[in-house]
């Protein structure tokens, strides 16, 4: 089973993806491990916050990528801009700089608790519907 999600802050969705494990690539997303949205959320960090992430649709992988694009392509036609590359209009593509020599680097366990802090507050939300299995999130339930 794959989940499509999307990464927001303030109520402003700027990256939708796809993946098996969700606690893993919001970690990578989060420690501004993926260049498409490294710089928003190096922006995000630097300012003590992290984004939202919300687990949308579950379901094979054909529908999730199916899903995926489609909400891409969706959010080009209103141009509502997003920092995905692939399948994303270059003139759709919010564009944050982001310079890898002058990141902030913060002490891996410290940085490592804040994000399991915000996973967890979405615990009780994905178990109700039965989206992840919080003993392993990384594995959908």
């Amino acid at each position: 089973m794959y989940c499509v999600y999307h990464l927001s802050y303030n109520g402003y969705v700027f990256y939708i993806g796809i993946s098996a494990q969700p606690a893993i690539r919001y970690y990578q997303h989060a420690c501004c491990a993926d260049s498409c949205t490294a710089g928003y959320v190096h922006k995000l960090r630097v300012a003590n916050q992290l984004p939202d992430f919300n687990i949308i649709y579950i379901g094979d992988h054909h529908d999730a990528i199916s899903y995926e694009t489609n909400l891409i392509k969706a959010c080009a036609v209103i141009s509502h801009k997003l920092c995905n590359f692939d399948l994303n209009p270059v003139n759709n593509r919010l564009i944050v700089p982001f310079d890898w020599n002058n990141r902030i680097k913060y002490p891996r366990k410290t940085y490592t608790k804040n994000i399991y802090k915000h996973w967890h507050a979405k615990k009780k939300e994905y178990e109700q519907f039965g989206y992840i299995n919080m003993d392993n999130p990384a594995i959908i339930g």
